[in-house]
């Protein structure tokens, strides 16, 4: 009995404590990674390369809203333009697009999901 009760205090220590150390998305070392490798060529700061005059690179740009709409709406997936463009099945809307051949992973895409959601700080 003795041992049953160890063993479930054991377990339920584990589980909090894998709660509260279950890491927060971070900008700098999770989403700015991904920016840069995946979208910097053509929304960052070679103005030549720059694509529907969109800076990722710079956080007033990111965030700017123009005409009403916003590459990234903290806290807000349906507001984030990317997040649509992100998970688009048309090859056309599709960020990054499919001749870049840089597409995002399914873990990338999760961070950026939980990023935008818990205010995109």
């Amino acid at each position: 009995m003795g041992r049953a009760i160890f063993i479930s205090g054991l377990s339920i220590f584990s589980l909090s404590l894998s709660a509260t150390t279950a890491k927060e998305v971070d900008f700098a070392r999770d989403i700015r990674p991904i920016l840069s490798d995946k979208c910097f060529f053509c929304h960052g700061p070679d103005e030549e390369h720059r694509k529907a005059k969109l800076r990722l690179d710079q956080r007033e740009g990111a965030f700017a809203d123009k005409d009403g709409t916003r590459a990234f709406a903290a806290g807000s997936l349906n507001d984030s333009e990317s997040w649509h463009r992100i998970i688009s099945d048309d090859p056309d809307e599709l960020m990054p697009p499919p001749k870049a051949k840089k597409p995002l992973s399914k873990k990338e895409i999760e961070l950026i999901r939980q990023w935008i959601e818990s205010g995109a700080e």
